[in-house]
C-alpha cells in the first residue's frame, strides 16, 4: 500500500484522492475550507483543515514520507509554486501539481514540481487525437515525439499472426499489449505466432511519425 497526500480540494484533487484511496492506497487530504474537508472525510483515510502556506504545519504532518503528493490549490499561482517550494526544501519525493498555464509550468519546473498536470490540455490534445484518428480508441503521451496507442485493427490485419504483419518492419511500432474486448482478456508483450481476432484491440507504441502512417491502414 502506497502513501498520498492530496493538497486542496479542488474538483480534480477531490476526484484524485478518493479514486486513490479506492485503489487501496492511503490518501490524506489537507484543505482550509472546512466544509470541503467534511465532504471527503469518510471517502478517504485522514482529512485535515489546515493552511499548508505555513511550512510549519507540513512539518508536523511528516509530508516528506509520502510516496507523492499532489498540489491543486485553485486560481491562485502563487499558492501552489510557495507549497512546491516548501516540499521541495522538505525532500519531499514525487511532487505533482496541478498548472494553470504555460508560465505557471514554467515556474513549477522551476521550483521543483517532478510532475505538472494540466488537465485541460492534456484532454483537450487526447480529443484531438481521437478526432483526427477515430480507429484510435485510447491515447497516451510519452514524449514531445512518442506515444502509446490502443487501435482497432485494421481489416487487413485480422487472421494474421504478429510476426506475419512485420510491423516493426513496416511500421517501426511496436506491439505491447492485446486486450480482447469481450472477454477483457489482457496478453502483455504477445509472441510472433499470435493470431489477431477482430474481437481485440492492439496497444502500440511509436512515434508520432509512424503512428501517422499506421493510422491511414483501412
Amino acid at each position: 500500500m502506497k502513501r498520498f497526500a492530496v493538497i486542496g480540494l479542488s474538483t480534480f484533487g477531490h476526484e484524485l484522492a478518493v479514486n486513490l484511496y479506492k485503489l487501496g492506497n492511503e490518501v490524506l487530504v489537507i484543505d482550509k475550507n472546512k466544509e470541503k474537508i467534511q465532504a471527503v472525510s469518510k471517502l478517504v483515510s485522514s482529512a485535515i483543515v489546515a493552511d499548508v502556506k505555513n511550512k510549519d504545519i507540513l512539518k508536523k504532518l511528516e509530508i516528506d514520507q509520502m510516496d507523492g503528493v499532489l498540489v491543486s490549490t485553485g486560481t491562485q499561482p502563487s499558492v501552489s509554486i510557495l507549497i512546491t517550494l516548501y516540499l521541495k526544501e522538505l525532500n519531499v519525493r514525487n511532487i505533482m501539481v496541478k498548472a494553470l498555464d504555460e508560465d505557471h509550468s514554467r515556474i513549477l519546473n522551476r521550483v521543483g514540481a517532478d510532475t505538472i498536470i494540466n488537465p485541460e490540455v492534456d484532454m483537450a490534445q487526447n480529443l484531438a487525437f481521437k478526432l483526427h484518428s477515430p480507429n484510435f480508441l485510447e491515447y497516451v503521451r510519452l514524449s514531445s515525439d512518442y506515444n502509446i496507442v490502443e487501435i482497432a485493427p485494421p481489416f487487413d490485419f485480422l487472421n494474421k499472426s504478429i510476426a506475419a504483419l512485420d510491423l516493426r518492419k513496416r511500421y517501426n511500432i511496436h506491439i505491447i499489449g492485446i486486450r480482447d474486448v469481450i472477454s477483457d482478456k489482457f496478453v502483455v508483450a504477445p509472441t510472433a505466432d499470435y493470431i489477431i481476432k477482430d474481437s481485440e484491440v492492439l496497444i502500440v507504441i511509436g512515434s508520432e511519425a509512424d503512428l501517422k502512417r499506421l493510422r491511414q491502414e483501412k
